[in-house]
């Protein structure tokens, strides 16, 4: 028994979709089918590593705040505000990395 799936495409991926259908020779559905069996999905990422990410977003943002700081008054005033960043910066990292071999 086949069953059916409705899924939905911008027109510009629509276009794209069936081009490349038919440069392969196959029907839109086959091609499709095709493309979705041999994909790798990846996993999502988890609550805490959004939140380690979003860290991370909201860090490189303060850094570049900084520089521009930086620039504007001196670099010596900043130092020691883009040195407890970086020690942060590092902290999160290190949480970050797969822990294990």
């Amino acid at each position: 028994m086949t069953r059916g799936v409705t899924v939905k495409f911008s027109p510009v991926s629509y276009e794209a979709l069936r081009f490349r259908a038919g440069k392969s020779g196959r029907s839109l559905a086959v091609y499709i089918r095709e493309a979705a069996l041999a994909a790798t999905v990846t996993a999502r990422h988890t609550p805490e590593e959004n939140a380690l990410l979003r860290s991370l977003a909201g860090m490189a943002n303060n850094l570049n705040q900084l520089t521009k700081l930086s620039h504007q008054t001196g670099f010596y005033r900043t130092r020691l505000l883009i040195e407890g960043l970086l020690g942060k910066l590092k902290r999160i990292m290190d949480d970050y990395r797969p822990k294990g071999g």
